[in-house]
Protein backbone atom coordinates (compact mmCIF):
# COMPACT_ATOMS: atom_id res chain seq x y z
CA UNK A 1 0.00 0.00 0.00
CA UNK A 2 1.99 2.91 -1.22
CA UNK A 3 0.56 6.40 -0.79
CA UNK A 4 -2.44 6.72 -3.05
CA UNK A 5 -2.80 2.97 -3.77
CA UNK A 6 -4.58 0.14 -2.00
CA UNK A 7 -2.86 -2.83 -0.39
CA UNK A 8 -2.01 -5.90 -2.40
CA UNK A 9 -2.56 -9.03 -0.36
CA UNK A 10 -0.92 -8.05 2.86
CA UNK A 11 1.20 -5.16 3.94
CA UNK A 12 3.90 -5.44 6.56
CA UNK A 13 3.63 -2.58 9.03
CA UNK A 14 6.36 -1.87 11.56
CA UNK A 15 5.15 -0.25 14.78
CA UNK A 16 7.59 1.32 17.23
CA UNK A 17 6.98 0.04 20.75
CA UNK A 18 7.05 3.62 22.03
CA UNK A 19 3.76 4.24 20.15
CA UNK A 20 2.13 1.36 22.07
CA UNK A 21 3.47 1.94 25.57
CA UNK A 22 3.46 4.90 27.94
CA UNK A 23 4.72 5.62 31.42
CA UNK A 24 2.46 4.33 34.17
CA UNK A 25 2.55 5.19 37.87
CA UNK A 26 4.81 2.23 38.69
CA UNK A 27 5.70 0.65 35.35
CA UNK A 28 5.01 1.18 31.66
CA UNK A 29 1.45 0.43 30.52
CA UNK A 30 -0.25 0.02 27.17
CA UNK A 31 -1.44 3.25 25.58
CA UNK A 32 -5.23 3.52 25.46
CA UNK A 33 -6.60 1.57 22.52
CA UNK A 34 -3.24 0.02 21.58
CA UNK A 35 -4.47 -3.58 21.34
CA UNK A 36 -7.57 -2.55 19.36
CA UNK A 37 -5.43 -0.53 16.93
CA UNK A 38 -3.10 -3.49 16.42
CA UNK A 39 -6.11 -5.67 15.61
CA UNK A 40 -7.34 -3.12 13.05
CA UNK A 41 -3.89 -2.99 11.45
CA UNK A 42 -4.02 -6.78 11.04
CA UNK A 43 -6.72 -6.21 8.39
CA UNK A 44 -3.96 -4.76 6.20
CA UNK A 45 -1.54 -7.62 6.70
CA UNK A 46 1.23 -8.49 9.13
CA UNK A 47 2.09 -6.14 11.99
CA UNK A 48 5.52 -6.20 13.61
CA UNK A 49 6.33 -4.42 16.86
CA UNK A 50 9.86 -3.05 16.94
CA UNK A 51 10.95 -3.44 20.55
CA UNK A 52 14.08 -1.55 21.52
CA UNK A 53 15.92 -2.07 24.77
CA UNK A 54 14.25 0.88 26.58
CA UNK A 55 10.66 2.12 26.52
CA UNK A 56 8.86 4.60 28.75
CA UNK A 57 11.88 4.80 31.06
CA UNK A 58 12.13 1.02 31.52
CA UNK A 59 15.00 -1.18 30.38
CA UNK A 60 13.61 -4.27 28.67
CA UNK A 61 15.08 -7.77 28.92
CA UNK A 62 18.09 -8.37 26.66
CA UNK A 63 16.86 -11.84 25.70
CA UNK A 64 14.57 -11.61 22.64
CA UNK A 65 12.04 -14.14 23.99
CA UNK A 66 11.84 -12.43 27.38
CA UNK A 67 11.44 -9.06 25.66
CA UNK A 68 8.59 -10.44 23.55
CA UNK A 69 6.86 -11.86 26.67
CA UNK A 70 7.18 -8.46 28.37
CA UNK A 71 5.71 -6.64 25.34
CA UNK A 72 2.78 -9.05 25.10
CA UNK A 73 2.10 -8.81 28.84
CA UNK A 74 2.00 -5.00 28.69
CA UNK A 75 -0.28 -4.93 25.63
CA UNK A 76 -2.67 -6.94 27.75
CA UNK A 77 -4.29 -9.39 25.40
CA UNK A 78 -3.42 -11.76 22.62
CA UNK A 79 -2.90 -9.85 19.41
CA UNK A 80 -1.57 -11.50 16.26
CA UNK A 81 1.68 -9.57 15.93
CA UNK A 82 5.34 -10.39 15.76
CA UNK A 83 7.80 -8.74 18.14
CA UNK A 84 11.28 -8.01 16.78
CA UNK A 85 14.14 -6.52 18.81
CA UNK A 86 15.23 -3.29 17.10
CA UNK A 87 16.85 -0.08 18.29
CA UNK A 88 16.88 2.74 15.78
CA UNK A 89 20.36 4.26 15.78
CA UNK A 90 20.54 7.80 17.09
CA UNK A 91 22.22 10.36 14.85
CA UNK A 92 22.62 14.11 14.60
CA UNK A 93 21.01 16.04 11.77
CA UNK A 94 24.32 17.02 10.15
CA UNK A 95 26.18 13.78 10.90
CA UNK A 96 26.50 12.08 7.51
CA UNK A 97 28.16 8.94 8.92
CA UNK A 98 25.46 8.60 11.60
CA UNK A 99 22.70 9.10 9.04
CA UNK A 100 24.21 6.38 6.85
CA UNK A 101 24.28 3.98 9.81
CA UNK A 102 20.65 4.81 10.60
CA UNK A 103 19.58 4.34 6.98
CA UNK A 104 21.39 1.00 6.82
CA UNK A 105 19.64 -0.17 10.01
CA UNK A 106 16.22 0.80 8.60
CA UNK A 107 17.05 -0.82 5.24
CA UNK A 108 18.01 -4.01 7.01
CA UNK A 109 14.81 -4.26 9.08
CA UNK A 110 12.70 -3.27 6.04
CA UNK A 111 14.37 -5.95 3.93
CA UNK A 112 14.37 -8.69 6.58
CA UNK A 113 10.69 -8.14 7.41
CA UNK A 114 9.44 -7.18 3.94
CA UNK A 115 8.02 -3.99 5.43
CA UNK A 116 6.44 -1.04 3.65
CA UNK A 117 5.24 1.16 6.50
CA UNK A 118 6.61 2.39 9.82
CA UNK A 119 4.43 3.89 12.53
CA UNK A 120 6.60 5.86 14.94
CA UNK A 121 6.42 8.75 17.37
CA UNK A 122 10.12 9.56 16.96
CA UNK A 123 10.74 12.37 14.49
CA UNK A 124 14.41 11.36 14.47
CA UNK A 125 13.48 8.10 12.69
CA UNK A 126 11.56 9.69 9.82
CA UNK A 127 14.34 10.81 7.49
CA UNK A 128 16.45 7.66 7.71
CA UNK A 129 13.42 5.36 7.49
CA UNK A 130 12.03 7.16 4.44
CA UNK A 131 15.44 7.15 2.75
CA UNK A 132 15.58 3.40 3.46
CA UNK A 133 12.35 2.94 1.49
CA UNK A 134 9.71 2.92 4.21
CA UNK A 135 6.56 5.05 4.19
CA UNK A 136 6.25 6.71 7.59
CA UNK A 137 3.29 7.56 9.78
CA UNK A 138 4.19 9.97 12.58
CA UNK A 139 1.88 9.24 15.50
CA UNK A 140 1.51 11.74 18.31
CA UNK A 141 1.37 15.45 18.87
CA UNK A 142 3.65 17.71 16.88
CA UNK A 143 4.48 21.39 17.09
CA UNK A 144 1.96 23.36 15.04
CA UNK A 145 4.71 25.28 13.24
CA UNK A 146 6.43 22.12 12.00
CA UNK A 147 5.49 21.34 8.38
CA UNK A 148 4.79 17.61 8.43
CA UNK A 149 4.48 17.20 4.67
CA UNK A 150 8.24 17.59 4.32
CA UNK A 151 8.83 14.74 6.74
CA UNK A 152 6.38 11.89 7.32
CA UNK A 153 3.96 10.54 4.74
CA UNK A 154 1.01 10.68 7.15
CA UNK A 155 0.36 12.48 10.44
CA UNK A 156 -1.75 10.73 13.08
CA UNK A 157 -2.82 11.72 16.59
CA UNK A 158 -1.99 8.27 17.99
CA UNK A 159 -1.83 4.61 16.98
CA UNK A 160 -5.62 4.32 16.70
CA UNK A 161 -5.69 7.29 14.33
CA UNK A 162 -2.77 5.82 12.35
CA UNK A 163 -4.68 2.55 11.93
CA UNK A 164 -7.79 4.45 10.83
CA UNK A 165 -5.83 6.47 8.27
CA UNK A 166 -4.02 3.46 6.83
CA UNK A 167 -7.28 1.50 6.56
CA UNK A 168 -8.96 4.46 4.87
CA UNK A 169 -6.06 4.76 2.45
CA UNK A 170 -6.29 1.07 1.68
CA UNK A 171 -10.03 1.30 1.09
CA UNK A 172 -10.23 4.63 -0.75
CA UNK A 173 -6.72 5.00 -2.17
CA UNK A 174 -5.96 8.19 -0.25
CA UNK A 175 -5.67 9.47 3.29
CA UNK A 176 -8.80 11.37 4.37
CA UNK A 177 -8.43 14.99 5.47
CA UNK A 178 -8.18 15.44 9.22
Amino acid sequence: MTPGRGATNGEVILVALSVLVMRGPDAPVAAPGAADALERLSALGRTIILAGDVVAGRRLPADAEARERWVRAVIGRAVDVQVVPFDAPAWELHDVAGETIAQDAWKKVRSEQGATWLITDARADIRAARTAGLHVVLAGPRPSEEPLAAHADIAARDLADAARLLLAQDLFGQVPAA
